[in-house]
C-alpha cells in the first residue's frame, strides 16, 4: 500500500471525518427510505395515522443517526480522552432527547387518533 494512503487511513482526524461522513450518508439513505418508501406505503392505508407518524419522526430520526455518528467520530479522537466522560454524558442526554421526541410524537398521534375514535363511538352510542 502506498505510504501516503496508509498515513491518511491511520490518521485519527481522517478516521473521525470518515465516520461522520458515513453517518451522514446513512442518515440520508434512511431519510430517502422514509420519504420515498414509507410515506408511499403509509399513504395506501385507510387511516392517516401512519402518515402522520412517519412525517413526525423523520427529522428526529435523521438527527439521531447523525448524532450517533458524531459521537463515534469524536470518540476516535485521542485528544478528547480526558473529557470523554463529560462528552459521553452530553451525548446520552442528546440521545434520550431524540428518542423521547420520537416516542412522544408517535404516542401523541396515536392517542389523538384513539380520542377521535372514542368520541365518534360515543356519538353513535348516544
Amino acid at each position: 500500500m502506498d505510504p501516503t494512503i496508509s498515513y491518511w487511513l491511520h490518521n485519527e482526524f481522517v478516521q473521525s471525518a470518515m465516520i461522520l461522513v458515513g453517518s451522514v450518508l446513512v442518515a440520508q439513505i434512511f431519510h430517502m427510505f422514509l420519504v420515498r418508501w414509507a410515506r408511499k406505503a403509509a399513504e395506501k392505508t385507510a387511516t392517516n395515522v401512519d402518515d402522520r407518524i412517519v412525517r413526525a419522526t423523520t427529522i428526529p430520526t435523521y438527527l439521531l443517526i447523525i448524532s450517533i455518528g458524531l459521537y463515534f467520530s469524536i470518540k476516535t479522537l485521542s485528544y478528547v480522552n480526558p473529557y470523554f466522560s463529560i462528552i459521553h454524558k452530553i451525548f446520552f442526554v442528546i440521545f434520550v432527547l431524540f428518542v423521547s421526541t420520537i416516542i412522544g410524537r408517535s404516542l401523541t398521534i396515536l392517542i389523538s387518533q384513539f380520542v377521535k375514535i372514542k368520541k365518534s363511538m360515543r356519538g353513535l352510542l348516544d
